[in-house]
């Protein structure tokens, strides 16, 4: 069984993805854990807002995270 955690980092958060990994992670974690623990991790400030999917759905940082589960993490962005 996996023990790793998968994490896609989308545009201008690409920038906390380990050096050389492009934008796209696995993570060893310490399980359980949430998706707010995923973030810490990478080292993405509580204060920079991201938008979080796990499998496919939005979430909170509260979230549960599972081993083998897949995150997607988009920078929240404003304009007009």
């Amino acid at each position: 069984m996996s023990k790793t955690v998968a994490i896609k980092l989308n545009l201008t958060l690409q920038k906390y993805a380990p050096a050389g990994a492009g934008g796209t992670v696995e993570l060893e974690m310490d399980f359980p854990c949430t998706a707010g623990d995923v973030l810490r991790r990478l080292h993405i400030p509580e204060q920079e807002p991201v938008l979080i999917t796990l499998n496919g759905r939005q979430v909170l940082a509260d979230e549960p995270v599972q081993a083998g589960d897949a995150l997607k993490l988009f920078p929240l962005l404003a304009g007009g």
